[in-house]
């Protein structure tokens, strides 16, 4: 099977995984290497260490999706081969 997967897509199904994790809009549009908006965030830029909380918990929602075992804790900073 064939699947056409773009940029534009990861980033869409990013968003909406983000959105999905209960991660707060303008931190996921951050993330993705976006301003804050005036708008939607009131000028709040975060830093990268108040933006680290929301892409573990991105991360920990999208691999519990795909039934990924998955412990941060456990050796950080070392990758390791999964089925």
């Amino acid at each position: 099977m064939k699947i056409h997967l773009t940029f534009h897509g990861l980033r869409r199904s990013f968003s909406l995984l983000g959105e999905a994790a209960g991660a707060p809009a303008g931190a996921i549009a951050q993330i993705m290497g976006h301003r804050p908006s005036a708008v939607a965030e009131g000028y709040r830029p975060r830093s990268v260490d108040a933006l680290r909380p929301y892409s573990g918990q991105i991360e920990a929602h999208i691999l519990a999706m795909a039934g990924v075992q998955f412990d941060a804790a456990q050796e950080p900073g070392k990758l390791r081969a999964i089925k």
